[in-house]
């Protein structure tokens, strides 16, 4: 189980990296300048970034990252590393509460070995809403065949 942080107004990153494998808080909202976000847990605010966002504890890690709302301007980039079929255990899912607005980059990762087969599905974003689109897609090939 991980910990817990409330803030009391928002919580803002101009830099660095935070790791959410508990629980934070923030009633005003998250802002992600800049820098990195990692974790398997719950932000229980709006997130709106132009930072690195990983589902995960490391770029080639996978985990299920919870948030209230997202908000992904055109600097920003979400991170997928994909080592099997089970969302949050194999394969990294940002799991949105509310609605998502989505610019900005995806990247997707092979790990340990994987190759996908063909017809294999990841829902790695899930929300209630989700409006926009990723400008750029790294990662979309399997190998040099695919």
């Amino acid at each position: 189980m991980g910990s817990k942080l409330n803030v009391t107004t928002s919580y803002t990153q101009t830099a660095g990296a935070t790791t959410v494998d508990g629980t934070l808080t923030a009633p005003s909202g998250v802002s992600i300048q800049a820098g990195n976000v990692f974790g398997k847990g719950t932000i229980a605010s709006a997130v709106v970034s132009n930072g690195s966002f990983t589902a995960g504890d490391s770029p080639i890690g996978v985990g299920k990252l919870s948030l209230s709302t997202y908000t992904q301007n055109a600097s920003g980039s979400l991170n997928i590393a994909i080592g099997g079929l089970t969302p949050g255990s194999k394969y990294g899912q940002l799991a949105v509460t509310n609605g998502a607005s989505l610019s900005g980059t995806l990247n997707l990762t092979l790990i340990k070995n994987f190759v996908p087969a063909i017809g294999n599905i990841f829902t790695i974003l899930t929300g209630s809403a989700v409006s926009g689109t990723f400008a750029t897609v790294n990662g979309l090939s399997v190998n040099s065949g695919e």
